[in-house]
């Protein structure tokens, strides 16, 4: 199952992904996480 932590990283995801495609790009986003959940490299969101 998954849990809030990994529920938080997917979505953030899914917006890197849309910011991508908004701007011409392929849809892809990612997220690099520790063991711990804790995101390794948060990008800030394009506004």
């Amino acid at each position: 199952m998954i849990g809030a932590v990994e529920m938080r990283h997917l979505r953030r995801c899914v917006e890197l992904a849309a910011q991508a495609l908004d701007v011409g790009d392929e849809p892809f986003g990612s997220v690099l996480v520790a063991g711990d959940g804790t995101a390794l490299s948060p990008v800030p969101a394009v506004s």
